[in-house]
């Protein structure tokens, strides 16, 4: 079955904690998908300014024309990675969602990210969903365990651990060469 239709379907009453959580899964950018992440301004749009598209068709990328925005036309970064769309830029989903004021044909990865950064997502399962209440459905069925210690832990450890992960991946997409090892 699948995980997030199982978590949403039993929303959570307690919200308050939530925007805090939001706010430190975008603003440390957990989540993406491990491709490059140059920053939303190699897209060349203002933030939170465009439609960011993906995987659609013409009629689709029309539809998205028709309001004026910028449309920026990409791969989503949870996708598989043979579709049609091989041609279109394949970048992570944090700099995507840097130019995005709303997001079209997005995985259910990428829409749970759109949501956690303020982004909406127009269309798909999560279509119009309340950031808040769907993350704390998400998070009141998700457990915790640090994998170090092969423990349980509370969420602001595993959000430590996952920032220092993603912190780590950023750091190592620097590196070009190893030798001697």
């Amino acid at each position: 079955p699948d995980p997030l239709a199982a978590a949403l379907a039993h929303p959570a009453t307690d919200h308050r904690a939530i925007p805090g959580v939001l706010a430190r899964i975008a603003g440390e950018r957990i989540g993406g998908a491990g491709w490059p992440d140059p920053g939303g301004a190699v897209l060349r749009a203002e933030p939170r300014s465009a439609v960011l598209v993906l995987g659609q068709g013409p009629a689709q990328l029309a539809a998205a024309q028709a309001d004026g925005r910028a449309v920026i036309r990409a791969r989503d970064p949870f996708a598989p990675t043979r579709t049609a769309d091989d041609a279109l830029p394949l970048l992570d989903a944090w700099t995507l969602l840097d130019a995005a004021a709303e997001i079209r044909g997005a995985s259910s990865e990428l829409a749970l990210l759109a949501l956690a950064g303020g982004v909406a997502v127009a269309d798909g399962p999560l279509a119009g969903a309340d950031p808040l209440a769907t993350w704390a459905a998400l998070l009141a069925a998700t457990r915790c365990a640090d994998p170090f210690r092969r423990a349980p832990c509370g969420l602001d450890a595993a959000l430590d651990l996952l920032a220092l992960w993603a912190a780590r991946a950023r750091d190592g997409r620097r590196v070009v060469a190893c030798l001697g090892m």
